[in-house]
């Protein structure tokens, strides 16, 4: 091979565009929603308003449920805009949502078919958001560790902090009596019963606090009592006198009571178990009067004339009949639970991976409308994990885990249904057909080679052990390319399937989870790497051409057709890739999709991911991709050169339209009247360009005398100097034979400086790995590290403070990390949100080529 892509380094980046009101993270490119499902994850909370319940889902958001027939409640309204809901409290036209550690969250409700997030407020007291209670104009929000922060919410489009208390326990919970704004009341944990004078908002302080036997986890206020549950029982405690808290009584419940709402002259818990009603028409003794189990594990609950909403975890919302207390009962539910792993597309119908644990299997989705794909048939499966499935005719072959492969007839797609199975020796992970034949990973057992003519009976005919798992395959012809981790990509000659062979391997340290194989190049997407382009042509050989760093924690899928290559990038959602020249892969489009994109499949210009608890439908209209894009521009008219020499003006413009920044080189050269190529007259420079931007400089071209008349072509280039060319543009220009001017010696050029964007190099691959610069060096707020690699290589960068912690980065992580090309490189590292000091970095090289090296030097940032 002569070509290599060890000059070339892509860096993802983060596309901020400056919007009225203020930065925002972009969230797609090129790419359109079109379509989804939405499954539920765990209901945690519910509050009711109307024939309405609003049900905090986790990561799935919020979700509006129409009981008005509560035999049979129907989703109407969903949003997902933060976090993870846990929290809901609805006052008016407005859901005050508690989004974990993301804070407050306003929705307008005033369409509860279609809830729109308004807006969102941090506080100091940034804990995890358990409670929310609206008094007036005020949210009083019990934050956990974060203690009780007190929101403004008069104008709801802008709600800000105002003043926070820090000395509680572990705030759960929070309750304000009706007409007062004097008292708040706190379940604070193991605590038990706080009580905070709110009465002057910017200093709100704990007065009074009441212990309890169990951690106190919710409180509601009736007169002169507050009701406390704290996982055993319900307490009755006396709040006359905040200075002389005493018990009243209490109720032992059925189950473990969490939360809690009162409503006339009971109380009605949700105690894990289900709900348990409690007369308190005598605080003095109240006594349980009737409870009724939930399939599920009761958390949260509301009161809507006679029917309770339950929040009941993974069984979704439950509608009790409450309208005798002593005798409750279920009348409905709704729950449409989901938890996806795999997807495959055929004619008008997607096959997705149900991992849901009390019903798993496949589930066929028809999908001749985009914009509203229904559920319409389902295959229970004997594993609740299922990695993978491939649609060939009229089956869909499954990956079943431990349960190996799984024949499905699709026949009626309404109706599908196993025909036959076998049950491979280990863990089958992955699945692909070719033929007659279906080819399993089947983990700690290498490659099964299954004889799948006849549906009904499939039959091993061969099988490949290797010394490492094997977890994904792709077939192409008579080769099977098997990945693994650490194994990394094996590529297996099958054209005897009862013998096949090993031809060649390649270790790919940055954990392989999927693979596609498309002509003669395979797109291995990684656990830590992003997406691995790779040569195959000589399939004993192959060679990584290029990888392609994504922004996501684990990207778990890849799909390819065309020129494209679409990775499914976990946290990051799904990003689509052009390797029409595989040394040179650049984004042309991504969606941040809700939940970790796990799989993908594709049908021409539309795209199906699976990510967690949604199935989601995208357009990418592959013919407007943008790419990189070069432009000369003559200023100069006419384009002619006197015999003595001369000059002439051009506007110089590179564009980048895609979604991350781009390294690569550019340069300008010269096509003589005779055909041969003259300079680079510019460059080659090296060049990083930021996302969706663009530059351009006016510069100044020299013909020298001695240049032989006739017509040129001025060529500008990017790419990789001087053989691998992403794009040029060209213009022509006259040397004459004949005229006057003043004479010019050689060839030059000259204008506008490049040096915002520009460093010199001269195109040879370094020597050594050395660090170059640390510039600047003191530093406020950023630096930039610099070095070169000889080869490519593996590598990691750390920065740590004085006392050796991390810093710089999220989840413990490196601030950078993976492959990256020969060359020279930067890395810049801000330390916006650290204190002045002295930093460590250390810089680690490692991989098959590169001799294992470690630097470590000293950074001053300086405030």
């Amino acid at each position: 091979m002569n070509r290599t892509y060890l000059h070339w380094i892509v860096y993802a980046g983060i596309i901020v565009l400056l919007l009225a009101g203020g930065a925002f993270a972009q969230d797609s490119l090129n790419v359109t929603k079109v379509g989804e499902i939405a499954y539920w994850t765990y209901a945690h909370d519910v509050d009711a308003q109307g024939i309405y319940a609003y049900v905090a889902d986790g990561s799935a958001g919020i979700r509006v449920v129409d009981f008005s027939d509560p035999t049979d409640p129907i989703e109407v309204g969903h949003c997902n805009t933060m976090d993870f809901a846990v929290r809901v409290t609805v006052s008016g036209d407005y859901a005050y949502v508690g989004a974990f550690d993301e804070g407050l969250f306003i929705l307008d409700i005033s369409d509860p078919c279609n809830p729109v997030s308004i807006s969102q407020c941090d506080f100091p007291g940034m804990g995890s958001t358990y409670g929310i209670a609206v008094s007036e104009e005020y949210a009083y929000v019990a934050a956990y560790s974060g203690g009780l922060n007190i929101i403004y919410i008069a104008d709801p489009y802008n709600p800000h902090p105002v003043g926070t208390c820090f000395e509680l326990d572990w705030a759960w919970n929070v309750a304000i009596p009706d007409n007062s704004q004097e008292y708040a009341y706190v379940a604070d944990g193991p605590a038990g019963l706080s009580i905070v004078d709110i009465s002057i908002p910017r200093n709100p302080v704990e007065v009074a606090c009441y212990d309890l036997p169990g951690p106190a986890r919710d409180v509601r206020i009736l007169g002169n009592h507050a009701y406390v549950t704290d996982d055993i029982s319900l307490h009755i405690i006396n709040i006359q006198n905040p200075q002389n808290l005493w018990e009243v009584s209490y109720c032992v419940t059925p189950g473990a009571a969490y939360s809690v709402v009162i409503e006339d002259m009971y109380a009605y818990i949700a105690d894990h178990e289900g709900i348990a009603i409690v007369n308190i028409a005598d605080p003095l003794n109240p006594y349980l009067t009737g409870s009724c189990n939930t399939p599920g594990d009761a958390e949260g609950i509301a009161i809507a004339g006679i029917y309770a909403c339950v929040a009941d975890q993974i069984e979704g919302l439950r509608i009790m009949n409450i309208s005798d207390p002593n005798n409750p009962f279920e009348e409905g539910f709704y729950n449409k639970q989901g938890n996806l792993n795999a997807v495959a597309v055929s004619g008008n119908y997607a096959y997705i991976a149900d991992e849901y644990m009390e019903c798993h299997g496949l589930t066929v989705v028809d999908i001749s409308d985009f914009n509203s794909p229904a559920e319409v048939g389902f295959c229970d499966l004997p594993d609740n994990e299922i990695k993978e499935i491939v649609v060939n005719d009229n089956h869909a072959f499954v990956a079943n885990s431990y349960c190996g492969l799984r024949v499905i007839d699709i026949n009626d797609p309404l109706n599908p249904y196993e025909v036959g199975y076998y049950d491979t020796p280990g863990r089958a992970y992955g699945v692909e057909v070719s033929g007659d034949y279906a080819y399993v990973a089947d983990g700690d057992f290498g490659l099964r080679i299954v004889d799948i003519g006849d549906p009904f009976n499939p039959i091993e005919i061969g099988y490949y052990s290797y010394v490492e798992p094997i977890y994904q395959v792709a077939v192409l012809g008579d080769y099977v390319y098997a990945i693994g981790n650490p194994t990394g990509l094996l590529v297996l000659d099958v054209s005897n399937p009862g013998n096949p062979m090993l031809l060649g391997s390649l270790s790919i340290p940055g954990g392989p989870s999927d693979i596609a194989i498309l002509a003669d190049y395979a797109y291995i997407a990684t656990s830590y790497d992003g997406l691995l382009v790779i040569d195959v042509s000589d399939p004993a050989n192959p060679e990584v051409t290029a990888y392609y760093d994504l922004p996501g924690y684990h990207s778990y899928g890849v799909a390819a057709s065309g020129n494209l290559a679409y990775v499914a990038d976990g946290d990051a959602g799904i990003h689509v890739i052009d390797v029409s020249d595989p040394y040179l892969p650049i984004e042309v489009g991504f969606y941040e999709s809700p939940g970790e994109a796990r799989d993908v499949a594709l049908w021409q210009d539309y795209i199906f991911t699976v990510s967690d608890y949604y199935f989601n439908i995208y357009n990418f209209p592959s013919n407007i991709i943008n790419e990189i894009k070069i432009d000369l521009i003559p200023l100069t008219m006419p384009m002619t050169i006197p015999p003595t020499g001369g000059s002439f003006d051009f506007l110089f413009s590179i564009e980048n339209n895609t979604a991350s920044p781009h390294t690569f080189e550019t340069w300008i050269t010269a096509t003589l009247p005779n055909g041969t190529t003259h300079g680079p007259v510019l460059g080659p420079f090296g060049i990083t360009i930021p996302s969706i931007a663009s530059i351009e400089r006016i510069r100044v071209q020299d013909v020298p005398a001695s240049a032989p008349s006739g017509t040129y072509i001025y060529t500008g280039n990017i790419g990789v100097f001087p053989d691998v060319i992403r794009d040029s543009d060209s213009f022509t220009f006259e040397k004459l034979e004949t005229g006057d001017g003043v004479p010019v010696a050689n060839w030059s050029n000259s204008g506008e400086p490049f040096d915002l964007w520009f460093a010199e190099s001269d195109g040879a691959v370094p020597s050594e790995f050395d660090i170059v610069n640390v510039y600047p060096n003191p530093f406020n707020p950023t630096t930039n590290i610099v070095f070169t690699l000889p080869v490519a290589g593996y590598v990691t960068l750390d920065v740590f403070d004085i006392r050796g912690r991390m810093v710089g980065s999220a989840q413990d992580r490196p601030l950078r990390e993976g492959w990256m090309a020969a060359g020279q490189h930067q890395i810049t590292f801000d330390g916006s949100g650290l204190a002045s000091g002295i930093y460590l970095y250390r810089l680690e090289i490692s991989g098959s080529g590169a001799t294992p090296t470690t630097e470590i030097g000293k950074m001053v940032l300086m405030k």
